[in-house]
């Protein structure tokens, strides 16, 4: 991974590697050091002073496997299956060098990814493809797996920074002037690819002009890794300005919530703040979509709009937008939201039990099969029968079948205790 000693090769939204697997998002970037949020820590940014450390954070690139388990855990779990030697290969292009199978087991423990029992099932799995077929990108000699050597050959500088690895596609972006660099971006475009796309949208200082549509073309086609990358990464706000714009489609709502899960927690609300101050004004539609995606509502988002939106032209329009929204939830009447939160609709006759529980296993499979998970908190119904569920969270599947099953119970009999004398087997029989 790339080593930085210096603020000025970094980016907010950055995920960074300190140490020995300490990783996390940077939030912040200042005179006297960042901000980072340590995935694991306490969930709070803590002050890291670049310059002064003894040891060099690294970069870990969109893609790479310490990025993924920042912004896509739940996939990234789901591929020990689906591609594990895929996985296997993330890890050692993470690592210094060879490393065993109880190493590689342990990082995926040490992240999160899995149990130890799962990651025992995925080295099986990787030495078992291993001894059946040679591969071509790893070297296993029965006791410590490694990186195959690799010569590039591919003489097009695109096709080789596509088909790269994330630390060959820094190795590639350092040794490119900025004609080639460009060339690098346009063809990561071309080729459709969103990981190496969004590679070269950080890795970029700023995309060409020629290249913004093209960009926002393939972002509301539904490329949301793409989508965050640019509301992270491109100066430029006429992206903010058409991701708004989404907000006002309800076909592309669902979409601009993908492209918020491909964004970490502590970033969230800085982005839909931005979101919200380009939003139109006679939108409001849209303004309640984008209200509902405030990961910690908007009284928290209220406290913290000088340091999210500092000095930015829309800051006191969305400070009044909020205002309002907050004297409207303590007056004695609803908030003004067409679709009600699923809490609201209580008490529900036993006949439509099954109509919404229908629906809510409906929208959490679709939520699952993105690589997401949570949403059962801040989920609304959308009449005649439809559930949209909140904001993605650092939730398992599991853990949303639970708050499902909870919440409907809610619905049908009234609030059940949250002190743990009702166990998930009361709730089934």
């Amino acid at each position: 991974m790339p080593s930085v000693r210096s603020n000025a090769a970094l980016r907010i939204g950055d995920v960074v590697v300190h140490g020995h697997q300490s990783f996390g998002v940077i939030t912040e970037l200042r005179d006297d050091g960042i901000e980072v949020n340590w995935i694991r820590d306490t969930g709070q940014p803590v002050r890291f002073p670049v310059d002064d450390s003894d040891e060099p954070l690294e970069i870990a690139l969109p893609g790479s496997f310490f990025a993924r388990v920042a912004t896509q855990p739940n996939r990234l779990s789901q591929d020990l299956i689906r591609r594990p030697t895929e996985v296997a290969e993330l890890l050692l292009d993470a690592s210094a060098g060879p490393a065993t199978g109880a190493d590689l087991q342990r990082t995926l423990v040490d992240c999160s990814i899995c149990g130890s029992n799962d990651a025992d099932t995925w080295w099986n799995q990787v030495r078992k493809t291993l001894e059946e077929s040679a591969s071509n990108a790893l070297a296993w000699d029965g006791h410590a797996l490694a990186l195959s050597a690799t010569t590039r050959t591919e003489p097009d500088l695109g096709r080789a920074f596509v088909a790269a690895r994330p630390q060959a596609r820094w190795d590639i972006w350092e040794a490119c002037d900025a004609a080639e660099r460009n060339e690098l971006v346009e063809y990561s475009l071309q080729t459709g690819d969103s990981v190496a796309s969004t590679a070269a949208i950080r890795l970029a200082t700023d995309i060409p002009d020629a290249l913004a549509p093209r960009v926002l073309k393939r972002v509301l086609r539904g490329d949301a890794r793409l989508g965050a990358a640019t509301l992270l990464w491109v100066t430029d706000q006429s992206f903010d300005a058409a991701v708004a714009a989404a907000a006002t489609r309800r076909d592309l709502r669902p979409l601009v919530r993908r492209i918020l899960g491909h964004i970490h927690s502590s970033l969230q609300t800085r982005v839909v703040l931005r979101l919200l101050a380009a939003t139109e004004p006679e939108e409001e539609p849209a303004a309640l979509f984008l209200t509902e995606l405030l990961p910690n509502g908007p009284a928290s988002a209220l406290q913290r709009i000088d340091t999210m939106l500092p000095a930015h032209p829309g800051q006191e329009t969305v400070r009044m937008w909020l205002e309002e929204r907050l004297a409207e939830s303590t007056m004695e009447r609803p908030v003004r939201i067409a679709d009600p939160l699923l809490t609201q609709l209580a008490p529900i006759p036993i006949e439509r039990a099954f109509p919404v529980t229908l629906a809510i296993a409906r929208a959490l499979a679709r939520r699952h099969a993105e690589g997401m998970s949570g949403g059962i908190e801040g989920a609304r119904w959308r009449a005649p029968d439809e559930v949209l569920l909140g904001a993605p969270s650092a939730s398992t599947p599991r853990d949303d079948v639970r708050d499902a099953m909870r919440t409907i119970a809610d619905l049908i009999i009234g609030s059940l205790p949250r002190n743990g004398m009702v166990s998930d087997a009361d709730i089934i029989h």
